[in-house]
């Protein structure tokens, strides 16, 4: 127990501190001071080392995740070849390839 300041809060972090640190994190920036104002019982130091050893790596790690699972984006014919695989369409049902050029300009401006 810190004797010189007793209402420091020594349990574990909520979620709800931690949704709040990004929050002001996103509003304030790096003001550790003004983010710990508004967490009863956090200091700077806590605020500050919660963000860069748990909330950060761990935004990090998601972030990684997220890019590991992107794929790209198939091109308009595979797209309708798919479509065509899935609904058996017949070719002359579809779109000539002038339309899809068009299409395809149109969605990559």
């Amino acid at each position: 127990m810190n004797v010189l300041m007793p209402d420091i809060k020594r349990t574990n972090w909520t979620e709800f501190e931690d949704r709040l640190i990004w929050v002001l994190y996103f509003q304030m920036g790096t003001k550790w001071c003004k983010i710990a104002e508004h967490l009863p019982g956090r200091t700077e130091g806590q605020v500050k080392n919660r963000f860069y050893t748990y909330l950060k790596k761990k935004s990090d790690k998601e972030e990684e995740e997220m890019k590991a699972n992107l794929t790209i984006k198939p091109d308009m014919q595979s797209l309708i070849q798919e479509a065509q695989k899935r609904q058996n369409v017949k070719q002359e049902d579809m779109p000539d390839n002038n339309i899809l050029k068009s299409l395809r300009t149109k969605l990559e401006a």
